[in-house]
């Protein structure tokens, strides 16, 4: 993924500078592995017999991708972390399945900032493994996390007041996405930025933070968001995948943030939106799942933001991309972006607007602007 940042007069090209996407910082995701301790245990001792408990996540995408017996350590797991257990006995002797459940529960929960990986105990006898228990790794008492949750609280409602529990899907979506990138910044210094406390309490994030808040925010605005992990621009990555009306897109916050491509860069912070709403192909280009959760195919475009707002264009129409254009710079605003369907379409946009300086013809008067290419999105935005 490249993106350029240009300032430019209407007669001559100033200067050019490029950014690449570095990595996200370090990421959760795999936190859980690297914190395991196998303690072996004989005989001696007698496992306690499992507790099966009801499930609360039928709703929840991870959850609906295990077969039956994984949803049982699943729903274990979870009631474990969410009644503050510091040890329980799991429904299986298999680690495996215990860590596959694991990463599920994290995926599909995004505001569980009081655990970070976990422990687990294998007992044998006669070197047959007759029990496994499963320990989470809490990072602070229950009483601290209540008051944390607290705090985070009072942020979530007073954020959320924004937007009505009616709005359409894709409104929330847009509301959250512009919500976290305005209210957030992108600090790989940050604290705690592997859990939402560094998001509503810190304001300022990486990666794993931004797709935790994301998925929290959804939830609690009833659309579906699973935690993605994987690798992007390099680096280990984290973003979302979420339902709305009924079909699934992808959503990355913190490439939306155009201070994740260069924090020192200084040029107006500004909400990219190529990464709101976007399909597997489109994500596929820049992005790649490492998941043992199965990704559906995100195909549907309704939902997407160039496409909802009438800003994406298959064939050539130079009068009405300008207007839009034109437009925004009537209405005041800061910034337009506008996605086309092909490489061609897109080069040939910037090659008449900017070099040629025919945005002019648009935004009568203008004399200089600053623009910023994203030729894998095929995204051309302006700032005024």
């Amino acid at each position: 993924m490249k993106k350029f940042y240009k300032y430019t007069n209407l007669i001559c090209l100033l200067f050019a500078v490029m950014l690449l996407f570095s990595g996200c910082g370090a990421l959760s995701a795999s936190v859980d592995t690297l914190r395991e301790i196998k303690n072996d245990a004989v005989a001696s001792y007698t496992v306690g017999e499992p507790e099966i408990v009801d499930t609360v996540s039928g709703e929840k995408y991870a959850y609906s991708c295990l077969n039956d017996d994984e949803k049982v350590i699943y729903d274990q797991v979870l009631d474990a972390i969410l009644n503050y257990k510091e040890e329980i006995t799991l429904a299986t002797l298999d680690k495996e399945v215990l860590n596959k459940a694991y990463y599920a529960v994290m995926a599909d929960y995004g505001g569980l900032f009081w655990v970070s990986g976990y422990k687990y105990n294998t007992f044998t006898s006669g070197g047959d493994v007759v029990g496994l228990t499963f320990n989470p790794n809490f990072t602070m008492t229950d009483e601290e996390r209540h008051n944390i949750q607290d705090r985070i609280d009072v942020v979530v409602e007073d954020w959320l007041s924004g937007i009505a529990m009616d709005a359409s899907d894709y409104e929330k979506s847009k509301f959250v996405y512009e919500t976290l990138i305005d209210n957030v910044e992108y600090d790989t210094a940050s604290d705690d930025n592997q859990n939402i406390i560094s998001v509503f309490i810190n304001r300022s994030t990486v990666c794993q933070g931004y797709a935790d808040a994301v998925s929290y925010l959804l939830t609690e605005l009833g659309i579906q968001s699973t935690v993605v992990t994987g690798t992007a621009g390099g680096g280990a990555h984290a973003w979302n995948l979420i339902r709305l009306d009924g079909a699934y897109y992808y959503m990355d916050v913190t490439w939306g943030n155009s201070r994740y491509q260069d924090p020192e860069e200084d040029v107006l912070k500004h909400i990219n939106y190529a990464y709101l709403n976007v399909t597997s192909e489109e994500m596929s280009t820049t992005h790649t799942v490492e998941m043992d959760i199965p990704m559906p195919e995100c195909a549907a475009t309704a939902d997407n933001y160039f496409y909802h707002e009438g800003k994406y264009f298959d064939t050539w129409d130079p009068s009405a991309v300008g207007e839009i254009y034109g437009q925004a710079k009537r209405d005041g605003k800061q910034m337009e972006s506008v996605k086309f369907g092909n490489i061609e379409i897109y080069r040939r946009c910037v090659e008449y607007l900017i070099k040629d300086s025919h945005i002019a013809d648009f935004c009568p008067g203008i004399t200089s602007i600053m623009y910023v290419e994203n030729e894998d999105a095929c995204v051309l935005s302006i700032i005024y």
